[in-house]
């Protein structure tokens, strides 16, 4: 019986339990980076999950400009401090390499493919990343003179180098 009116006096009390707001899936992030082989970036980041990043981006390396695309997996997305796995595509189009050396190619355009892993610290909305492995890179280079005396057009270079990037991105809402 007196747990009857304890019951009935909860009940009509002004007593509200407040419940948390339940936690956004999807966020959209403005992100800053540098690295190799993509130069400096500005973009975009869509998260549909936690655990799960979209990204397009806006590229310049000194010679011109790019775009580049990528995924990226976030193992334990609610820890401050968790591991980043990450593959990219990008392409940078035609800029003068003869900005940076005398006898380097006219016209220097590449296309490249990366895969990263890395760490990634959260701090609010603001989270900073460090990662690095390895990028394909099939680079295309027109109007190349070789010592002052002939010219090649069309020169394709392909191979792996070393890549690592380092950035920060901030969420929006």
């Amino acid at each position: 019986m007196l747990s009857c009116l304890f019951a009935l006096a909860l009940a009509a009390s002004d007593v509200q339990v407040e419940r948390e707001a339940p936690e956004r899936s999807t966020a959209f992030r403005v992100a800053l980076d540098a690295g190799l082989p993509g130069g400096l970036a500005a973009g975009l980041q869509l998260e549909p999950v936690p655990a799960f990043r979209l990204s397009l981006a806006a590229l310049h390396n000194i010679l011109g400009f790019g775009v580049r695309g990528g995924v990226e997996v976030l193992p334990f997305p609610r820890a401050p401090l968790h591991p980043l796995i990450g593959v990219e595509a990008g392409h940078h189009f035609d800029g003068d390499a003869r900005r940076l050396f005398k006898n380097a190619p006219e016209r220097l355009s590449y296309t490249f493919v990366t895969g990263l892993l890395g760490v990634e610290a959260v701090i609010g909305r603001v989270a900073l990343h460090a990662a690095a492995g390895v990028s394909g890179i099939w680079a295309r280079a027109s109007a190349v003179t070789f010592y002052s005396r002939f010219t090649v057009d069309g020169l394709q270079l392909d191979g792996a180098m070393f890549a690592a990037r380092l950035g920060l991105s901030v969420r929006l809402f």
